[in-house]
């Protein structure tokens, strides 16, 4: 029912026959507005998110909305959206896959990344797919590289 109302969205772990050994493949819940989800946590300003545990998986449910939403929006039925996890905590927050390439993305709350933050795209080089680009999106002020194929970019440019 949530579902139906738009309230929530489901996202699929993503999964290739080549890399299917050790991914968890349970869904990711998302709720499709995070005023609402911070109603909810009883977040009611901004300091308290800030402060609040809540302030990463906040940021992240944010990003991942407006991604969405800008696809839905351009009517594009193209893309396909996923997240990859392992059992030994390896983790992608987002995934894009749209005409044979792949697009990984972390979402932050931070402002500062190094190739120690994007480890878990390591992944990608079993894929099937081409690695189009990949992007930590973040609550930085400024585009910056941290390798060839990997860029940091503000929440404002979604």
């Amino acid at each position: 029912m949530l579902q139906a109302g738009n309230i929530i969205h489901l996202l699929n772990p993503y999964h290739e026959h080549s890399i299917t050994k050790s991914v968890i493949k349970k869904n990711k819940i998302y709720f499709s507005d995070t005023g609402l989800a911070c109603y909810l946590a009883r977040v009611n300003s901004k300091d308290t998110l800030i402060n609040s545990y809540l302030k990463g998986p906040m940021v992240e449910t944010f990003i991942i909305n407006e991604i969405i939403k800008s696809y839905k929006n351009n009517n594009d039925k193209s893309a396909s959206f996923y997240f990859y996890r392992t059992y030994d905590k390896k983790e992608v927050d987002f995934i894009i896959l749209k005409n044979g390439e792949i697009t990984l993305l972390e979402c932050k709350s931070g402002t500062r990344f190094n190739k120690g933050d994007i480890s878990a795209f390591s992944f990608i080089k079993e894929s099937k797919y081409k690695n189009k680009c990949n992007a930590v999106i973040c609550t930085t002020d400024k585009i910056y590289t941290i390798d060839k194929n990997c860029y940091v970019i503000p929440i404002a440019s979604i």
